[in-house]
């Protein structure tokens, strides 16, 4: 996936919106450590010593 902002810019784009618009999503949670996906636990499990989370999760 490529991104457009940085994850300041991301973050302070999203800050910048309106809750109402994004219903049950709490954009104001959004923070720099959301540009990247944890890796999943099941994923973790195939090679643990090898295999790190991203910073954040």
């Amino acid at each position: 996936m490529v991104r457009n902002y940085s994850a300041e810019e991301l973050v302070k784009y999203f800050h910048s919106k309106k809750q109402e618009d994004y219903g049950n999503a709490k954009i104001r949670n959004i923070s720099t450590k959301d540009r990247f996906f944890p890796i999943p636990y099941d994923e973790y499990k195939l090679n643990p010593e090898k295999m790190y989370q991203n910073p954040g999760y």
